[in-house]
């Protein structure tokens, strides 16, 4: 199956390139990865169009939630938690990041787990966490199920840092879904390096 990229979370093309695809004879099964939250930018994936998407073409939606796992969605559980334990979704979380610790988990229907488990060839041939690993995940996914304060304390410095850098001409907050999260895009991001340092911050 091609590897086929399309712009930026344009889910039209990613539509196309589907079509495309199935009119040149492609069979199978077509996977759509996205990350839910970019961190570069801030911006997020068109959750919603995307999930319509895969089951109109029925396609397999992969979602990586490393920049959203422990602080968005119910629990900390990430921006695609409402789509978490269909059949044709697959999430990708770090277990570093938010949650302080290593190694990741992926939540998946049983036949793909099976799969990974017996075919995958990074997993089988990789070396098992350690016990001590697994009690600090374990830990840590419980403290960040029930740290709903330290999130809103996070949304709330966001937009803060926000206003300020706001204050600077020409920076202007490119507001997206979460209005905590912004993206900056009118200057270069030396630029702003630039102007910080200069102002001693």
């Amino acid at each position: 199956m091609p590897v086929v990229e399309t712009p930026h979370n344009d889910v039209g093309a990613m539509a196309d390139a589907i079509r495309g695809w199935r009119a040149k004879g492609g069979v199978g099964r077509a996977w759509i990865a996205v990350e839910t939250l970019y961190s570069m930018d801030g911006d997020r994936a068109p959750l919603a169009e995307l999930m319509a998407l895969a089951d109109a073409t029925d396609a397999m939606l992969l979602l990586d939630e490393a920049h959203a796992t422990g602080v968005y969605g119910p629990q900390g559980r990430g921006l695609g938690a409402d789509h978490e334990g269909r059949a044709n979704v697959i999430s990708l979380h770090t277990c570093g990041k938010a949650l302080g610790a290593s190694g990741g988990l992926v939540t998946c229907p049983r036949i793909y787990k099976e799969f990974l488990v017996n075919r995958s060839r990074a997993f089988v041939y990789s070396t098992a966490p350690s016990p001590l690993m697994a009690a600090v995940v374990r830990e840590a996914l419980k403290l960040a199920a029930a740290a709903d304060d330290v999130r809103a304390r996070l949304a709330a410095l966001v937009a803060h840092t926000a206003k300020l850098m706001a204050a600077y001409q020409g920076w202007k907050p490119q507001r997206v879904a979460d209005p905590a999260h912004h993206s900056w895009r009118r200057q270069p991001r030396g630029a702003l390096c630039r102007r910080l340092a200069g102002a001693g911050l």
